[in-house]
């Protein structure tokens, strides 16, 4: 018997979206694990600090033990476009931004336990499309509802980010939705 999930949706969608928990788009999601650090700049690891609203920032990266590299799946590595939300944190809980490859001079790049790594179906689901749900108000102001822990420490569970409720769009609309952000966005920029 299937059951009614109606109550559990945030707003309605058009006919041609369907809503999906995220785990059902995604390769792959998960936190990343405690480095261990080195002084050695060959291996950096994206923490929370990484992340922030106005986008990626590898400048602000540690680096771990070159020899601990070896301790990583290979799935751990960052892939180009994997979105990395921090999980942890007063301030910094609920923060996402985009990997981009071309932003990283090094070979690699790995994220601490503080940040979950997201990544789509890239055939079917664009990076770009879940960054702006993700960071929008309907999602942000409830974030810390969804997370567990103290009010010093919250922490978004990896079971809720792969359990969240996505609305989606078919392919060539969320390419027309990231369009029109970024046109208006561009305008505020420009004011």
């Amino acid at each position: 018997m299937e059951r009614c999930i109606d109550d559990e949706l945030p707003f309605e969608i058009p006919t041609t979206w369907i809503w999906v928990h995220l785990d059902n788009i995604c390769t792959y999601i998960q936190r990343g694990k405690s480095p261990k650090y080195s002084s050695i700049q060959k291996y950096p690891v994206i923490a929370q600090k990484c992340n922030q609203w106005d986008g990626f920032s590898i400048d602000k990266a540690k680096f771990i033990t070159p020899e601990s590299l070896t301790s990583y799946a290979p799935e751990r590595f960052l892939q180009d476009n994997d979105l990395m939300w921090n999980s942890t944190g007063l301030g910094t809980l609920g923060r996402i931004a985009i990997y981009k490859e071309a932003l990283n001079p090094y070979e690699l790049a790995v994220v601490d336990s503080h940040v979950t790594v997201i990544r789509p179906l890239k055939r079917y689901i664009l990076s770009e499309y879940l960054y702006f749900y993700f960071s929008n108000p309907s999602v942000q102001s409830v974030i810390e509802e969804k997370a567990d822990g103290t009010t010093k420490q919250k922490e978004l569970a990896t079971s809720t980010i792969k359990e969240y409720y996505v609305p989606i769009p078919p392919l060539e609309e969320q390419k027309r939705i990231i369009a029109k952000i970024n046109e208006i966005l561009l305008l505020i920029r420009q004011c």
